[in-house]
């Protein structure tokens, strides 16, 4: 009887494997073209387990195809959604608004102790809805939406911390029917800035995620 193994490929070339593979994801295309060599070095090292050879752990490998898929650049053309549609998992709703791209002058207003932002970039101020649909208690507003700023190459910003007006964190909790907007604050490169996307997870959940064109 032939002896079946478990397949054991490099977390490297699993990760050249996959670099450039069309993979799409809940709420945004992620592209990837396919290397055929490294799709070759994959299998030799494959038929390398079947045959009883040496191989390495999976957790190499799955650690490598995490942070091959991680780098992913979303399709500029491909984010679900446009500013003011709403994301919703039936329970929560969240809706990003368009953004306010030179927003230096209102954060240096609200308090002056805020910080302005680092060299080369300037602060993104986005407007953020969340509604409670169903959830019979009050749910805390930033609590509901983990929100992160793509640029074009991939980068991700998380939000920065100084003092704005309307903040989404200082928010009252929302009970069922209710509804409340406030404002989530970047610091983002100015060359990254345009062409990007906001990727919107519901509660804190790594997944999934929406794409809204930013």
């Amino acid at each position: 009887m032939t002896e079946i193994r478990t397949l054991a490929v490099s977390g490297r070339e699993l990760a050249d494997a996959c670099r450039e593979l069309d993979v799409e994801l809940p709420g945004a295309r992620l592209r990837r073209k396919v290397s055929m060599r490294s799709i070759g070095a994959a299998a030799a090292l494959g038929l390398a387990g079947l045959s009883g050879g040496p191989g390495l752990g999976q957790d190499e490998d799955a650690t490598a195809l995490e942070a091959s898929l991680d780098d992913a650049t979303p399709d500029g053309d491909a984010a679900a959604l446009v500013p003011g549609q709403s994301v919703t998992d039936g329970e929560i709703a969240v809706t990003v608004g368009e953004a306010t791209w030179s927003a230096d002058r209102i954060v240096a207003s609200e308090n002056m102790f805020n910080e302005p932002a680092p060299s080369g970039a300037s602060y993104v101020m986005v407007p953020v809805t969340v509604a409670n649909v169903a959830v019979d208690d009050a749910v805390a507003p930033r609590a509901a939406v983990t929100l992160n700023y793509v640029a074009p190459d991939g980068s991700t910003y998380a939000p920065a911390r100084q003092v704005v007006p309307e903040d989404l964190d200082e928010a009252a909790a929302i009970a069922a029917g209710e509804t409340v907007t406030g404002n989530v604050l970047f610091a983002i490169p100015t060359e990254a800035q345009g062409g990007g996307s906001w990727r919107v997870g519901l509660g804190d959940q790594p997944a999934p995620v929406t794409y809204v064109a930013a």
